[in-house]
């Protein structure tokens, strides 16, 4: 049996979150989270620099496309091929954006976004680049898209 506490947060979790908190402004709608990765898919280490470059760039796309954009430098991640466990240092560049219920197929932002994260897959060596948007990951890969 739900309380009433439950009842509600369903109802309206951002006015009943935003109150707990005591909150001001409530941003989003959706969230969007591309991987930057440390590591190229021979598992060689990308230079810093380098990967500060696709940090910033990155950043630069979503604000420019989203409203805004935080990166979160250096988290720890773990990958497994089968036969072993490999580390990664992925930068995770993230935005939140009011911008629900548009078609992405129509629209330019998400075009530019598929292109640009096709080219850090290529030219960083990948095999694929991770791309969360609201609860699903998109494996972004060298490979032809699923009808």
């Amino acid at each position: 049996m739900q309380t009433d506490a439950a009842v509600i947060t369903a109802r309206a979790p951002q006015a009943v979150i935003r109150q707990a908190l005591e909150a001001g402004d409530v941003a989003g709608g959706m969230q969007i989270i591309v991987f930057v990765p440390s590591h190229e898919q021979s598992f060689r280490a990308i230079a810093r620099p380098r990967r500060l470059e696709w940090t910033y760039e990155t950043g630069k796309l979503l604000c420019e496309l989203f409203g805004g954009a935080t990166a979160i430098p250096d988290g720890l991640g773990w990958y497994s091929d089968g036969s072993q466990i490999h580390e990664d240092e992925p930068t995770l560049v993230m935005c939140y954006t009011g911008r629900s219920g548009f078609d992405p197929q129509s629209d330019k932002s998400w075009a530019r976004l598929r292109e640009f994260v096709h080219r850090m897959r290529r030219e960083l060596n990948q095999h694929s680049v991770a791309v969360v948007v609201d609860d699903f990951m998109y494996f972004i890969g060298d490979m032809a898209p699923k009808p």
